[in-house]
């Protein structure tokens, strides 16, 4: 995912059924299926800040995990 995450092409930006916008970015796991999700942002604008976030911090070798 590093070498690929300041790829434009890597992100597939959607809409939920409720309008929140969301994003897969393209890691699949070996049966195809996309393996995650980001959270939903209430509008495009905050959607493309939070790609711009994951292509600025996902270069990193630091993981935090909030969880």
């Amino acid at each position: 995912m590093q070498g690929n995450c300041g790829k434009d092409e890597r992100y597939e930006k959607k809409v939920a059924s409720n309008g929140k916008h969301y994003f897969n970015p393209h890691l699949k796991a070996a049966n195809h299926q996309v393996i995650g999700s980001s959270q939903m942002y209430a509008s495009a604008d905050s959607l493309d800040a939070g790609v711009a976030s994951v292509k600025t911090n996902g270069t990193t070798t630091t993981v935090k995990d909030k969880t």
